[in-house]
C-alpha cells in the first residue's frame, strides 16, 4: 500500500466510473455471522459508462449497503459494482480490489480476465467495485479538489530546530485540508473503515445471489482479503492475495520503516539502471552520479520552481520508482527531456500520477487509514519520528510523510482495526510477493503467511514490481492459473519462507524515444493497476 501513491489504469488512463442505475431492493432481511442484519438485495444491471467496460461487454450496477453497519435500517449508501460474465465453464464470482485504501476497482474486469491463459480468467465472473466513498460510490468524498495543484511547498522542513516556514506552510494546509474533510462530507466520513468495505464486500456477494466468493486483492486490498476471510471464513472458496500488507495493519512503527527502506532501496537501483544507460539519457554514468543529478535537481527546484514543477512535485513522480520497474524508461524520459529544456513530459507525468483537479483517491485513503486504528495525535511526536527516519532514508521519507499528514489533524476518532485471523478459515490462498516490493515489503507476505495456516507463498525473486500476479512474469501468472482452474498449489514448505520461488523479470531498456527512433505511446509501460491506486499506496510508509 502508500499505499502511498495513486494508480492507473494500463495505459495510465484515469478509470471513468459506472452508469447511474438504480438497485432494487428487497424488504427481506437476514443475518450474517457477525451478527448484524444485513438487507438482501438484487443488482439491476445496465450499461456502463467506461468506454472501457463496455468494450468487453460488461455491465454496472449499485448495491446498497448501511450508511452505519451497526444501523442495518437505517441511511443507505451505493456501491458501485461491475460485472464481466463468465464465458466458459463457470467457477462463480471472482471480486478483485486494487488496494489503497482508496483505490477503485470498477474497471479491472476489463483488465484482468485476459490476463489468466488458457480462458481460465474467463471461468469466473469478475465483479470489479469501487469500495464506499471512492470513485461512481455514492457518495464519494472529497475535501479539496486544488490539494495537489504545483507547485506546492517544499517537503523537507527548512529549519529542523523550529517549525517555520516551508514546513508552517505543510501544517496550515494539512489541518485545512482535515477540516474541509469534516465540513464537505458529512457522517460518511465516520464510515471509512476497513470493516465498512469487508461487511460490503459481503452485501455484494448477496446481491449476487452467491453462497462463496473467489477474491483478488492487491496491496491494501490483501488486508481486506485477510478481513473478510477472518470475518467471514465459510464464504470463500478461493482467495490470491498480491504484494500483502501484514495482518496487524494498520500500525505505527517498523511497517512504516520499511516501506521507507524499500523505497531507498529501488531508488538507488532506478538510479544504476539510468546509469546503465548513459548513453541515451546522458544524466550521469555511475548510481552515485545519478543520485547526485537527481539530488542537485531537487536542490534547484526548492528554490525555485519551474511552471508547476517544485521539489514536491519532483520527489511524487519519482516516488513512482519504487512501483514498478517497466515505469522507469518513462520517468527516464520525462527527466532527460527536462535537462533539454523540455518540461511538457513532467508536468504530465505529475498531473496525472496525482490525479492533479481530483483528491477523491487521496481523501478516501485518509478517511480510512486515520479512523482504522491508532495513530499518533500528535504532530511534534511524528514530526520528531520523521526527522530520525529521514537522516537514514533521505528518498522518500518526507513526501510520505506529508501524505499522510491529515491524520495528525483527522476530525475522526480511531477504532480498532479488523481482527485477522487465520486460523478460521480451511480453503487454500495464494500469496505473491516480489522480494524487493517497496510499497509492501517481502516480510509482510511472510507475516501473513505465518497467520494462514492453509495459504502457499510464491516469491518473485529480486523483483520490485508491486502487483508482481499477472503482470508479466510468467512464472507467477503459471501458479495464479491453475490455482484458478482447479484450486492447485505447491506443497507448503517447511520454516518460514517462500514455498515456491520465480526468477524475476529482466529490467526494460530504454524506450524508443531515447534510442533515436519513433517514440510509441508515452504511458505505454505503466502497471495494470489504476494510476490513481498506484500512487495512494504509498503515504503510509513514513511509519517508524
Amino acid at each position: 500500500m502508500r499505499a502511498l501513491v495513486a494508480v492507473a489504469t494500463a495505459g495510465m488512463v484515469a478509470v471513468s466510473g459506472a452508469a447511474a442505475l438504480g438497485v432494487a431492493t428487497s424488504p427481506a432481511a437476514r443475518a450474517d455471522t457477525a451478527g448484524i442484519a444485513r438487507p438482501a438485495a438484487a443488482i439491476a444491471w445496465g450499461a456502463c459508462e467506461s468506454a472501457a467496460l463496455t468494450g468487453v461487454g460488461a455491465e454496472c450496477g449499485f448495491v446498497p449497503v448501511p450508511l452505519d453497519w451497526s444501523k442495518p435500517n437505517g441511511q443507505k449508501i451505493e456501491i458501485a459494482v461491475s460485472r464481466l460474465r463468465a464465458t466458459e465453464q463457470r467457477q462463480g464470482v471472482l471480486l478483485i480490489n486494487p488496494g489503497g485504501p482508496g483505490g477503485s476497482g470498477l474497471e479491472f474486469p476489463a483488465i484482468y480476465p485476459e490476463r489468466v491463459p488458457d480462458g481460465v480468467g474467463r471461468q469466473y465472473d469478475w465483479i470489479g467495485f469501487d469500495p464506499r466513498g471512492v470513485g461512481s460510490s455514492k457518495p464519494a468524498v472529497s475535501c479539496d479538489a486544488s490539494f495537489f495543484q504545483g507547485p506546492r511547498p517544499a517537503y523537507e522542513p527548512a529549519d529542523l530546530t523550529k517549525v517555520t516556514g516551508n514546513e508552517a506552510a505543510w501544517v496550515a494546509r494539512t489541518k485545512q485540508y482535515a477540516q474541509a474533510c469534516a465540513d464537505q462530507n458529512g457522517e460518511i466520513l465516520s464510515h471509512m473503515r476497513s470493516m465498512d468495505t469487508v461487511r460490503d464486500m459481503d452485501a455484494i456477494r448477496q446481491a449476487l445471489g452467491e453462497q462463496q466468493i473467489n477474491y483478488y486483492g492487491i496491496s491494501y486490498g490483501t488486508f481486506l482479503g485477510q478481513a473478510y476471510a477472518s470475518t467471514f471464513p465459510d464464504r470463500v472458496r478461493r482467495m490470491v492475495l498480491d504484494s500483502n500488507v501484514p495482518p496487524d495493519y494498520p500500525g505505527y512503527g517498523d511497517a512504516g520503516r520499511g516501506q521507507i527502506e524499500g523505497f531507498e532501496y529501488t531508488a538507488g537501483e532506478f538510479f544504476r539502471w539510468v546509469a546503465a544507460h548513459s548513453v541515451q539519457y546522458n544524466l550521469g554514468t555511475t548510481a552515485e552520479a545519478v543520485a547526485e543529478a537527481y539530488y542537485a535537481r531537487l536542490a534547484e527546484l526548492r528554490k525555485a520552481p519551474v511552471g508547476t514543477i517544485g521539489s514536491a512535485e519532483w520527489q511524487d513522480v519519482f516516488l513512482v520508482t519504487g512501483y514498478a520497474e517497466s515505469l522507469w524508461p518513462t520517468l527516464a524520459d520525462g527527466w532527460a527531456l527536462w535537462e533539454t529544456g523540455d518540461r511538457a513530459r513532467m508536468e504530465f507525468l505529475y498531473e496525472v500520477l496525482s490525479s492533479v483537479g481530483d483528491d477523491n483517491s487521496f481523501a478516501a485513503f485518509n478517511s480510512t487509514l486515520c479512523t482504522d486504528g491508532r495513530w499518533p495525535r500528535n504532530y511534534t511526536k511524528m514530526r520528531n519520528d520523521a526527522i530520525t527516519l529521514a537522516k537514514e532514508f533521505r528518498f522518500g521519507t518526507w513526501g510520505s510523510f506529508w501524505f499522510s499528514g491529515p491524520c495528525a489533524f483527522w476530525p475522526v476518532k480511531s477504532a480498532k482495526p479488523p481482527v485477522v485471523d487465520g486460523s478460521k478459515i480451511s480453503v487454500p490462498i495464494l500469496l505473491l510477493n516480489a522480494t524487493q516490493d517497496a510499497p509492501t515489503p517481502f516480510a509482510n507476505a511472510l507475516r501473513v503467511r505465518q497467520e494462514f495456516p492453509t495459504s502457499v507463498l510464491i516469491s518473485d525473486v529480486g523483483g520490485m514490481t508491486h502487483g508482481v500476479g499477472l503482470n508479466g512474469n510468467a512464472c507467477v501468472t503459471k501458479y495464479v492459473t491453475d490455482y484458478l482452474r482447479d484450486g492447485t498449489l505447491p506443497a507448503r514448505a517447511s520454516g518460514n519462507g517462500p514455498d515456491a520461488e520465480c526468477a524475476r523479470k529482466p529490467l526494460p531498456e530504454p524506450s524508443l524515444l531515447f534510442r533515436g527512433q519513433a517514440a510509441g505511446a508515452f504511458l505505454d509501460g505503466f502497471a495494470p493497476e489504476p494510476l490513481n491506486s498506484l500512487l495512494l499506496q504509498i503515504p503510509v510508509a513514513h511509519r517508524r
